[in-house]
C-alpha cells in the first residue's frame, strides 16, 4: 500500500487529515483502482488509532472514491465507462451553469486574470507529447475553471464540482495526452473569454458544457481506435 503521511501546519481534525491523505493518494494513482485498503494497516502505518481511519474511509465511500463490500473489505473504486459518462454529464451541466452565472458577475480585471492563465498555457501546445507539459497544462486548466467557479460565488456548487473533478482527475490528464487535445481545449477557453467580454451568458454556458462533454468524447473515440 503506497501512502504518505499527510502533514500540514494548519489545524485539521485527524480524520480530515487522513481523508485528504487517502484521497490525494487515490487521485495521484498511488493507490490503484481495485486495491484493498486495510483499516488496521493504514492506522499502523500512520501511527494513529483506527477510528479516524474508519471515519475517513466511510467518507471516501460516500463520495465514490472507495467501495465497501461486506465481509470482503474496502477497495479503491474502479470507475467504469458508464460511471465516467454520468459524472461528466453532471459536471457539464453544473460547470455550464457556473460559467453562465459568472458572465454576469465577472470584472475586467478577472477577465485579464483568465487571459494570463491562457498565456501560461500556450507554450504547452508545442510540447504536448511531454509528460511534464501535460501535467502543467492540466494544472493551468484547473486554475482556469476554478477561477470561473469562484467568480460565480456559490460555495455549495464549488464543493460539488471539486468532488466531481477529483473523481475524474486521471481521466482528465489522459484526455490531454491525446494529440491535438491541448490546442482544442485552449480554443474553447478563448471562446469562453470572448463570451465573457460580450456578456453573453447563454453562449458562455453552452461553450462550457460543450468543452466538458468534448473531453470525454475524444477519450472514448481515441480508446476505441487504439
Amino acid at each position: 500500500m503506497s501512502i504518505k503521511k499527510y502533514t500540514t501546519k494548519t489545524f485539521k481534525p485527524l480524520n480530515k487529515k487522513v481523508f485528504l491523505m487517502l484521497k490525494d493518494a487515490i487521485i495521484k494513482g498511488d493507490l490503484k483502482p481495485g486495491e484493498k485498503l486495510a483499516e488496521e494497516e493504514i492506522a499502523k502505518k500512520l501511527d494513529i488509532s483506527r477510528t479516524p481511519v474508519r471515519e475517513a474511509l466511510h467518507k471516501l465511500a460516500a463520495l465514490g472514491f472507495v467501495k465497501i463490500y461486506p465481509n470482503q473489505g474496502i477497495f479503491v473504486n474502479q470507475i467504469s465507462i458508464e460511471d465516467l459518462k454520468e459524472v461528466v454529464q453532471i459536471r457539464a451541466i453544473l460547470e455550464g451553469f457556473a460559467t453562465g452565472v459568472a458572465t454576469n458577475l465577472i470584472t475586467d480585471k478577472e477577465i485579464k486574470s483568465l487571459e494570463k492563465i491562457i498565456e501560461k498555457m500556450r507554450p504547452c501546445i508545442d510540447k504536448e507529447i511531454d509528460k511534464d507539459e501535460v501535467i502543467k497544462y492540466c494544472n493551468y486548466d484547473i486554475d482556469f475553471h476554478n477561477l470561473i467557479i469562484n467568480i460565480a460565488k456559490n460555495k455549495r456548487l464549488m464543493d460539488i464540482l471539486d468532488n466531481l473533478r477529483d473523481i475524474t482527475t486521471s481521466f482528465r490528464s489522459m484526455s490531454f495526452k491525446i494529440p491535438g487535445s491541448i490546442i482544442y481545449s485552449l480554443e474553447y477557453h478563448l471562446k469562453i473569454i470572448e463570451a465573457f467580454k460580450n456578456r453573453d451568458f447563454k453562449k458562455a454556458e453552452l461553450l462550457a458544457q460543450e468543452h466538458v462533454l468534448a473531453s470525454i468524447s475524444k477519450v472514448l473515440n481515441f480508446n476505441l481506435h487504439e
